[in-house]
This record gives C-alpha cells, structure tokens and sequence, in this order.
C-alpha cells in the first residue's frame, strides 16, 4: 500500500497539502489521482516537522504567500497607528504617536479647551502629551494646534480610503514646520 499527500492540482503551485493519507493503515476514498502525490518513508516521516506543498511533483516546505491587503485594509493599518511627527522647530516632541479613539477623544478635549481661550492643560505655556510608548513630550500650543489638525486630516483622509470615496493612502508623517513657541 502506499502513502499520499492530497492537494489541489489546480491552484497555483506551489499547492499547500491539506492532508495525509496512508493507506496502509486504513481504506480510505482517495481523491482523484491528480491531487496525490505518492510519498517516500521519508517523506512521510517528515510531514509533521513543518507545512507542506507540491510542487511540480515534489514535495517542498509551504511558505505561505504574503497578505495581499485591499487599499482600504491599508487604510485600516494606518488608522490604528502610530503616526510620526517631525518638527524641525522642536525635535524633542519628534516621534510616534497613538492616535487610538482614546487619544483622539483627548486631543479634542485639549483643542476645545485652547479655542475656548482656556489655555493648555496645567496652566502652562507646555504640557505633557505622551508618544506611543507613554514618554511624555512637552507641547506647546503652537506645536500642538497643527499636530491635532493633521491628526483629524489624516484619520478623515484614511476613512474616505476605508469607506470607498478615495483611493489616495494618506501619509502618517506629520511635519510640523515654521513654528513659533508660546511664551
């Protein structure tokens, strides 16, 4: 009796093995001739030391294909962060930055308060905005109003992208440029 592995001939190769028949152990309803490749001892021994597929007749490690992502699943990626900001003015506050629901909900509420005239959290002429790994990075209003701005741009341009009304990624680098720091 023999030993198969069973694929599907008709995909592109190489063609991932869905399963192992031995008929030496149980009579089993093969699938058709094309789909099996006859196996060695060897062969057979090794199938479970890692994935398999066919390929022109031979039996060779699967490597799966890499994602093939819609523009709108990129769309998605870039929505769940980090964005990089680059502010030649101030490169203290350069790096990456969350921009979760949760973080955003907060940029608003800091934005309501400056254009309320309620000035920056604390009182301050900076406050303390964390980076995507919580470091905090000391803002002033004139680094922060642009940031925020761009932010909102920057996640309505990926949501045209995810609900079909654009095909344009937006960059998630936010260059922060020609500022003046609050006194």
């Amino acid at each position: 009796m023999a030993k198969f592995a069973a694929f599907h001939h008709e995909e592109p190769a190489p063609q991932k093995v869905y399963t192992w028949y031995d008929t030496d152990i149980h009579d089993y309803v093969l699938p058709d001739f094309d789909d099996l490749l006859n196996l060695t001892e060897e062969q057979w021994d090794a199938r479970i030391t890692k994935d398999w597929a066919v390929d022109n007749g031979q039996l060779v490690e699967w490597i799966p294909p890499p994602p093939i992502y819609t523009i709108e699943d990129q769309a998605r990626i870039l929505l769940a962060g980090p964005v990089i900001v680059e502010c030649a003015a101030n490169t203290t506050i350069d790096g990456e930055y969350s921009i979760i629901d949760s973080v955003r909900q907060a940029m608003i509420g800091i934005m309501s308060q400056i254009n309320a005239g309620m000035g920056l959290p604390g009182g301050g002429v900076t406050f303390n905005w964390p980076d995507k790994d919580n470091n905090e990075k000391q803002w002033a209003e004139a680094e922060f109003r642009p940031f925020a701005n761009a932010v909102s741009n920057f996640v309505y341009n990926c949501n045209q992208v995810i609900n079909g009304f654009s095909t344009t990624l937006p960059s998630n680098v936010i260059a922060i440029t020609a500022l003046t720091r609050s006194k």
